[in-house]
């Protein structure tokens, strides 16, 4: 069965000037509408290689490191420095302080083994210095109870105590005391290590005649030397080295000096609180030294006299 396609009817034939519409087979030459002076179809390799009809054609690749940068606004940038440089800082803060630390600790360790080292040589040359001489044992600061005085041993005919009212820093005061402990100790003369006066009290440490290596504590009060207690002794020297005797030191000056140092020492509403008198392991010879405590309510201080009542010096 074949068709052949209508004659086409004149263009003036039809209303409106249009064509009848019919439904044309394509066949081998024939074209459809609208394609009137188009191109042959494409080959099977044109087609396949051709882009698609009606879409759009992808844009050519740009290469990665050419792509287009966007411009950043300056706020944008300043936000980014900010939020990375507060960390920053606070981690070089932190470094720093660490290190200030550590040369700090490092300065106070230097320090502390300097003052270890200077004390340690400090001792080394007092011992060097004790080597020589023996000191007695810790002193008493405050009056002990003392014997009944029918027990304790009687002064000399020919000293004379002072009475009880009487202050030992008073004119006359410590000569006197210190006849007493003359007579009440053994030796002729009797060999002192350390005498300690107080306004109403005092005390002598004197060696043993009977037994040269002993040295016992005496107590003086009312007007009477009370029993002897052992002293402890420091150091293996000599112990000869370390005593003295009564006639050694002038005690009538002890008045003046009682006088004299709350004013060299200028201690406000300062008044002296007791004198100790012997021997001195901070001189060369281990002389004989007297030393006047004073004391205030806002310090204190004591003044270092020879035996003979010169003045040596006032430590503050």
């Amino acid at each position: 069965m074949s068709f052949s396609p209508p004659t086409p009817p004149n263009p003036l034939d039809g209303p409106g000037g249009r064509p009848p519409r019919s439904t044309p087979i394509p066949g081998g030459s024939t074209q459809l509408p609208g394609n009137f002076g188009a191109a042959p179809p494409p080959t099977p390799s044109e087609f396949v290689s051709a882009p698609a009809p009606g879409r759009y054609q992808a844009a050519p690749a740009v290469p990665f490191g050419d792509s287009p940068r966007r411009g950043r606004s300056l706020g944008s940038i300043l936000f980014v420095v900010i939020i990375f440089a507060g960390p920053i800082i606070g981690i070089g803060v932190g470094v720093w302080a660490f290190l200030r630390s550590r040369d700090a600790s490092q300065q106070t360790d230097e320090i502390f083994a300097d003052a270890d080292e200077t004390a340690d040589s400090l001792l080394a040359d007092e011992e060097d210095a004790l080597d020589d001489v023996t000191v007695p044992g810790v002193q008493p600061t405050v009056f002990v109870t003392l014997a009944p005085a029918a027990t304790s041993p009687a002064t000399s005919p020919g000293a004379t105590a002072p009475a009880a009212t009487v202050s030992l820093f008073d004119e006359g005061g410590a000569p006197a005391v210190v006849a007493a402990f003359e007579a009440a100790i053994s030796g002729e003369p009797s060999r002192f290590m350390q005498i300690i006066l107080y306004p109403d009290y005092a005390f002598a440490s004197a060696q043993d005649a009977n037994t040269p290596t002993h040295v016992d504590e005496y107590p003086w009060r009312e007007g009477a030397v009370g029993a002897s207690s052992p002293v402890t002794l420091f150091g293996d020297g000599d112990l000869e080295a370390s005593l003295f005797s009564a006639s050694d030191v002038d005690w009538a000056f002890i008045a003046r000096a009682v006088v004299e140092a709350p004013t060299t020492l200028a201690v406000e509403e300062g008044a002296v609180s007791h004198i100790i008198v012997d021997r001195s392991v901070f001189t060369d010879d281990f002389s004989v030294v007297v030393r006047v405590y004073v004391t205030g309510p806002r310090g204190g201080g004591y003044v270092e006299y020879t035996p003979a009542g010169e003045f040596i010096s006032a430590v503050q």
